[in-house]
């Protein structure tokens, strides 16, 4: 009986470590398109409205603030 009440504690563990896994990977991939669709949001910007370097650091500050805010 003990046998069994530790085999069904480690596959709860076990259980357990996939899901946290599974949560990180989908984090990771939600952080992964975020951070590209940013960019690519920035690159149009520049483009749209020709904006210089300085200009485009000052902007990417900006839309950082008011999306993360």
């Amino acid at each position: 009986m003990a046998s069994s009440e530790r085999e069904q504690v480690l596959t709860e563990v076990e259980m357990s470590a996939v899901f946290w896994f599974l949560i990180r990977l989908l984090i990771e991939l939600w952080l992964f398109l975020f951070r590209m669709s940013y960019q690519s949001l920035v690159a149009l910007l520049e483009r749209k409205y020709e904006i210089s370097s300085i200009a485009k650091c000052d902007m990417s500050r900006f839309i950082h603030v008011t999306i993360c805010w």
